[in-house]
């Protein structure tokens, strides 16, 4: 998946500044969500290839999101303010991190699929 957030990065960047942040964005949580439940069908299925797939396409959308939202927190907050608030969002996303990480397993083994 870094790889394909690195390619993908370059072309959000063009179609921010081509098209708008509030579009692009658009499309980016349409990748991930649809990247989301790609995955979803293939643990369902079972299948492995799928679950590749849905991981690619999650992370087409996925840099291009976070890019956004930082053109957004820059926009919006200025001065001594703006370091507070990136440092705000960043931690609210490594919380998530944490949180799905310690929460999956244990919801994995409470369904039956650990």
């Amino acid at each position: 998946m870094s790889l394909v957030s690195v390619l993908s990065a370059p072309v959000a960047g063009f179609l921010m500044d081509q098209f708008g942040i509030i579009l692009a964005l658009y499309l980016a949580c349409g990748l991930v969500s649809l990247g989301q439940l790609i995955i979803t069908i293939g643990a369902f299925t079972n299948s492995f290839q799928l679950m590749v797939v849905g991981r690619v396409v999650f992370g087409l959308g996925f840099e291009p999101t976070n890019s956004g939202k930082n053109i957004i927190v820059a926009k919006w907050f200025g001065g001594g303010e703006l370091s507070l608030a990136s440092n705000i969002t960043l931690a609210t996303s490594r919380t998530a991190v944490f949180l799905n990480g310690y929460f999956t397993p244990w919801f994995a083994y409470m369904y039956g699929y650990g």
